[in-house]
């Protein structure tokens, strides 16, 4: 029965190290910024009434992706109304652009 319980305790004696050198690694890489190559891809088309709520979503995204990352607007029919509210998007927020389906590849890569 000490054989069992001396095999538990190395156990969790383990388990203890490697969670305390997890939690270290962690706190020392925290600082670094993760950067993805992306670009943030919304289709809007008609009156886009959801756009502003969808834009602040992406900022949110990009904030975990690394702030580099392009939020592209693909105007798919937009009216005109809407495609001044995507322009002014585009100004308030960096990065934010509105752009026609077949400027996207230059975007992109």
């Amino acid at each position: 029965m000490t054989v069992l319980y001396d095999g538990v305790i190395a156990f969790l004696a383990a388990v203890g190290v490697t969670a305390l050198l997890w939690v270290l690694a962690d706190l020392v890489l925290r600082g670094r910024e993760r950067t993805v190559d992306a670009a943030l891809v919304l289709p809007v088309c008609g009156m886009a009434s959801c756009m502003e709520e969808d834009v602040r979503t992406l900022l949110t995204l990009r904030g975990q992706l690394g702030k580099h990352a392009p939020i592209l607007l693909v105007d798919c029919g937009l009216e005109e109304e809407s495609r001044q509210r995507a322009a002014a998007l585009g100004k308030r927020y960096h990065r934010v652009m509105l752009v026609l389906p077949e400027q996207m590849e230059e975007y992109i890569t």
